[in-house]
């Protein structure tokens, strides 16, 4: 068995809980927050899942007060899912107990930061990761191997827009730079990510705005981002291709009206990813859609069969529980630093590295996008 702790039951805390609670080696030991009320949730989270696959429960202990307390308590493998604020630090306290490291982006504030986590990690020979769940997402993985074969020629622009729920209170850390460091930190890193590696290449920042919006009770939130960024690499021929890719996120939806959808277009089609898990993806290949492309997307068994619809020259792939694509690609990941723990690797496919540079460009955005801080729409 392999024993883990949580390090912040918050609400994505809680759903890696569940989403890894059908690895029969885990085993929970504790759960670790400053309240008590959110310790024992992380557990009953734990235990209800357990129990509803069948598995033992153990018998995890909440633990309040800091995390130090619970790493009295040694353990294989540590999730930290704490605000970003506070990961670093619990990252590396992690790491000096010997523990591995699956870490919630974006792993810290600053890059600079994480690479001191990331050369810990190292130093000690340690395996960690960090979710980029995206990567794990089988629209992403089959795009990604069209564009990496060629299939879809040259890339030639990038769109990401995100139309997220801003229903959270003016107390809330998300709104707190100082400890969210932002919307491009707290929540860009992961776009990026995934736009890098369904393309390849390397990037360079351009361009950033960030507005407020008044809210109810007289208080305002910074709620939209703009970001341009240079997404470069060689093609086939050798040539260098550069793309434009535009960043945004609005948090000003309701609840229940948030739509995320990232474009992308090629010399030989187009590509349209929609879903902030991506769950469907609507795609022309201007030379005709080859039999076996169909082969990329198909799903595991944890993902669930896809639904696949061809004419012509135009393919729709749709999964249809975006939730079990969400918890499949943070099992994952899971599965993935548990085998570099039993093999005695520090390697793992998503690297803290790949954290440390997504950060880096968040940083370097967020840094261009302050002077217009002070817009009110």
């Amino acid at each position: 068995m392999v024993r883990f702790g949580l390090i912040g039951p918050g609400a994505f805390g809680r759903f890696v809980l569940e989403s890894v609670s059908s690895i029969p080696e885990l085993e929970l030991r504790w759960v670790s927050s400053r309240r008590r009320s959110s310790a024992e949730a992380g557990v009953f989270a734990w235990k209800e899942a357990r129990s509803a696959r069948g598995l033992p429960e153990g018998a995890p202990r909440a633990v309040e007060g800091p995390w130090q307390r619970a790493l009295e308590d040694p353990v294989d493998l540590v999730v930290v899912a704490t605000p970003p604020d506070l990961q670093g630090e619990a990252a590396r306290s992690a790491l000096e107990r010997g523990a591995a490291l699956f870490l919630e982006k974006p792993g810290d504030l600053s890059a600079e930061s994480l690479r001191r986590t990331a050369a810990e990690a190292a130093d000690r020979g340690t395996p960690a990761t960090i979710d980029f769940v995206m990567r794990y997402n089988p629209l992403v993985r089959g795009l990604r191997a069209l564009v990496h074969k060629g299939l879809l020629g040259r890339p030639e622009h990038v769109q990401m827009e995100n139309w997220a729920g801003g229903e959270l209170p003016a107390d809330h850390w998300f709104w707190d730079r100082r400890r969210s460091g932002g919307i491009l930190i707290e929540h860009g890193v992961h776009f990026f990510d995934m736009v890098r590696f369904i393309l390849g290449g390397n990037w360079k920042p351009v361009l950033a705005r960030v507005w407020e919006s008044p809210r109810p009770g007289g208080w305002t939130a910074e709620d939209r981002v703009l970001a341009v960024v240079e997404h470069r690499g060689p093609d086939r021929d050798g040539t260098e291709w550069r793309v434009p890719a535009t960043y945004y996120h609005g948090f000003t939806r309701p609840g229940d009206g948030e739509r995320t959808q990232t474009g992308f277009v090629f010399s030989g089609g187009y590509a349209l990813l929609q879903g902030w898990i991506p769950e469907r993806l609507e795609m022309r290949m201007d030379g005709g859609v080859a039999p076996e492309v169909e082969t990329l997307f198909a799903g595991d068994e944890g993902s669930g069969p896809a639904r696949v619809e061809r004419e012509g020259n135009r393919l729709t792939v749709v999964f249809p529980d975006r939730q079990e694509l969400y918890r499949r690609a943070v099992r994952s990941c899971m599965e993935d630093l548990l085998a570099a723990l039993r093999e005695g690797r520090r390697e793992t496919p998503v690297s803290l590295e790949a954290g440390v540079e997504a950060l880096g460009l968040a940083e370097a955005l967020s840094a261009m996008a302050r002077p217009a801080a002070g817009t009110v729409a």
